[in-house]
């Protein structure tokens, strides 16, 4: 029998890996730069703060090694995600805070084929908090993920998976989110 997937894979990281990346935005956030959608800003299309953890900062977190757990339960059900060139986390990871009212508006998708997107073959994101009206929305799976503090969501990068934030006007939602990408 042939079951039918969206390819959205729905995982939890334990929360002591949660909370090390609130206390780190906590501790940071006066660092943290106006959210940026492909090479500036636009407050129309999205608007948000974001600190970026380097990939070679990245392991020193426990999430670093969550998320690893994460994408291994993802390739046992999308094998062919993993038959493909070696992939890895090779750009920076992103913690961004969404006030009240403040979103990724816009539908899009992580690999748009510009050069800086393009070698882009997973996404992950993880939510920092819970929001009951802050998830994800993907526009052709007709589905919408809820914000809940360590859940973590991965999916394909490419125009298959559309989506845009779900914004709550009610609450502040915080995430980390980044990409596996190929290998040179």
């Amino acid at each position: 029998m042939h079951v039918q997937s969206d390819f959205i894979g729905e995982y939890q990281v334990n929360d002591s890996a949660v909370s090390e990346l609130v206390h780190f935005w906590e501790q940071n956030k006066d660092n943290a730069d106006m959210g940026r959608i492909g090479f500036g800003y636009d407050e129309n299309r999205k608007k948000s703060k974001e600190l970026l953890i380097t990939p070679d900062n990245l392991p020193e977190f426990t999430y670093y090694h969550e998320l690893f757990y994460c994408l291994n339960h993802y390739i046992q059900e999308y094998q062919f995600a993993n038959e493909v060139n070696k992939f890895s986390i090779f750009e920076n990871t992103k913690v961004q805070y969404y006030d009240k009212g403040w979103g990724y508006y816009d539908y899009h998708c992580e690999n748009e084929g510009y050069k800086s997107t393009r070698k882009r073959h997973l996404v992950f994101m993880t939510y920092l908090n819970d929001v009951k009206d802050g998830g994800t929305e993907f526009f052709y799976q007709q589905r919408t993920t809820n914000a809940e503090r360590g859940k973590t969501v991965i999916w394909p990068s490419a125009w298959t998976h559309t989506h845009r934030g779900c914004v709550s006007e009610e609450q502040e939602k915080l995430i980390v989110t980044g990409w596996f990408s190929f290998d040179d």
